[in-house]
């Protein structure tokens, strides 16, 4: 397991999956046609440098699931990937928009999944984000992507806070309550906006 900083601290674990999250530099809204070109990018090195689990574009944020691939005896670097992804995005994002400049921050935020039934939660976290833009299903949403799901997948059902990297506020996870359920993930409001760094997911347990 490797620890570096730049202004965050990045850990990396051989065969590690990852959470990654980045931002548009100065909160720099990406039209729809901008958001298309970055889900391409996102899902290019699929399968060849990485096994993408999930990811969504946002209208200012970009959040992946993702477990590197091995290129010979050495996995591929974290940094290597996001490079990737970042510099060839923002290439064509710049070119379809006639802008010049970064399109992204220069640093994103990456949490290794290490605990069990993490990666579950991060995944319905991911689902989330999607959900907020007023849509029925994660899948309803043109810029939400994931791998299909594996048979017996577990469904997370303990109490968890997932620190938003967007917001940098807490988000709660687990099982607790029985309500109206939404594509399998039951919603709470603690005020009265709908906002996603307010909100309580609940696994469903049943209808």
């Amino acid at each position: 397991m490797t620890l570096y900083r730049r202004n965050l601290p990045h850990l990396e674990k051989p065969g590690g999956t990852y959470f990654v999250t980045f931002k548009t530099l100065n909160d720099f809204i990406l039209p729809p046609k901008a958001k298309d070109l970055v889900l391409k990018h996102c899902l290019h090195g699929h399968g060849t440098q990485y096994q993408l689990h999930a990811t969504v574009v946002m209208s200012n944020h970009v959040h992946l699931l993702f477990t590197p691939m091995q290129d010979g005896e050495e996995y591929i670097r974290l940094a290597m990937i996001m490079n990737g992804i970042k510099g060839a995005s923002s290439h064509s994002v710049n070119k379809l928009l006639q802008r010049k400049g970064n399109l992204w921050r220069d640093e994103s935020f990456d949490h290794l999944i290490r605990i069990p039934g993490e990666f579950d939660e991060t995944m319905l976290y991911i689902q989330m984000n999607a959900i907020q833009t007023g849509v029925r299903r994660p899948e309803d949403y043109p810029w939400y992507w994931r791998e299909p799901a594996q048979p017996g997948a577990a469904v997370p059902r303990r109490r968890k806070n997932i620190i938003d990297p967007v917001a940098r506020t807490s988000l709660t996870l687990g099982s607790h309550a029985r309500s109206r359920v939404c594509c399998g993930i039951q919603l709470t409001r603690n005020a009265p906006q709908i906002s996603l760094h307010r909100l309580t997911i609940l696994s469903n347990q049943s209808e």
